[in-house]
Parts: C-alpha cells; structure tokens; sequence
C-alpha cells in the first residue's frame, strides 16, 4: 500500500470569497464545488462534505487517503488536518451532535461485510469509541439526535425475499446514554418505507411507495 506525505494542505477557491471561512465550505445540493482538496506529494486528493461543530469553528469529514476511509477534522481552513480514527476499522463522519462533544460515525468492520453505528466522544484525553448496535450488514441511516446529544434514534432497511417478491423492512431503534444496553425498537414498517424528515426529537416524517405512486 502506497503512503503519501502531506505537503500542504490547501481548499479549492470559491467564487467571490476571497478568505473562505469554514462555515463558508459547507457543502450544499447547489454548491457542489465546496469539498476539500488537498495537495500531496503524488497527486491531489478530495475528501468532504465538510460537517461543523454547532459553534462552526471545527470541521469534520471523511477522507479516503491510501484507501482507507477514516475521520479527521480541521480548525481553519488553511490549517493542517487532524485525524482522529485509525484503521484496522474504516470509519465514516455520518452526523456531529448537537452538544458538539461527539461524532456519530458508521464503522466499516474489515475482518467482515458488516457496519454499525458508533458514537466517537471527542474529550481531551483523545477520541472514545462506543458502539451503539451490534454490527450487520442492513442498509443504515440517522433518522434524528436528541438536543442534548445523549438520546439517538437509528434506522436500517433489510431487503428479504418473501415468495416472488422483494421487501423491506424498516426498523427504528433508540439508543440512550450512548450505551448498547439501552437500545430498544421502537418501530417496525414492512414495505418501502423511507425516512423523510425528523421534525422534533421523536416526531418523524415517512414516505411509502407503492408501484409508481409514493
């Protein structure tokens, strides 16, 4: 596996801004051009979106450097990246708290096809991992996180095969406190069922398609 030097990190101009600010570098649906770039020693690499702390002084993403997905962040747009997982594990930034003291990741397990939700605690002693459901191979998404950061609603979608037909089924844990123990159903939906919006911390928008209609 080949390893890169870091030589300088640098942000792909945005027009008319002439002193990008993080906030600044936030990806959107009409901005598409607003990711990372950074200059290495064989070539230049991408990484993003780019996800702020509630304060938009940090920033945190993704970045798939030597064909690992792992975790970094950085304090100033032309600062130095900082990372914060390690393999042998790849790691995904999926959602920042609302409290700012913690990244809810995916992580990638190597040893298997698996993936499940992690909560990395960002303290001063370094970066606390802590599953939040045991690992499987369903298709995941945040559906919500609660104001104060300690509640987690989760969802994932298993496909099966039922006579001559494919469904899904939805499900929809919650996770307190940060700690497996406490995580409980507490919603089953059969059928193709997606996760629109979450309005408040456990009022939840969802869509059904049924044929062409949804």
């Amino acid at each position: 596996m080949k390893t890169s030097k870091l030589i300088l990190p640098m942000l792909l101009a945005l027009p008319g801004c002439q002193a990008p600010t993080l906030q600044s570098l936030v990806t959107t649906p009409s901005q598409k051009s607003k990711v990372l770039s950074f200059e290495l020693a064989n070539g230049k690499w991408q990484a993003g979106p780019l996800m702020l702390s509630p304060d938009g002084q940090i920033g945190y993403f993704t970045w798939n450097l030597g064909g690992q997905r792992q975790i970094w962040r950085l304090v100033h747009p032309h600062g130095i990246p900082q990372q914060i997982t390690k393999g042998p594990d790849e790691f995904e930034a999926v959602k920042v708290t609302p409290d700012g003291l913690g990244i809810l990741a995916l992580r990638h397990l190597k040893a298997s096809s698996d993936s499940q939700f992690v909560m990395i605690g960002l303290g001063a002693a370094g970066p606390v991992i802590r599953p939040l459901e045991e690992p499987d191979r369903s298709s995941k998404e945040v559906v919500s996180i609660s104001n104060d950061g300690q509640t987690f609603y989760l969802a994932s979608i298993v496909s099966r095969q039922l006579s001559r037909h494919l469904t899904n089924q939805l499900t929809i844990k919650m996770v307190t406190n940060g700690e497996i123990k406490t995580s409980r159903t507490v919603l089953k939906l059969r059928g193709a069922w997606r996760i629109e919006d979450s309005l408040f911390d456990n009022y939840f928008l969802f869509s059904r398609r049924q044929g062409a209609r949804t």
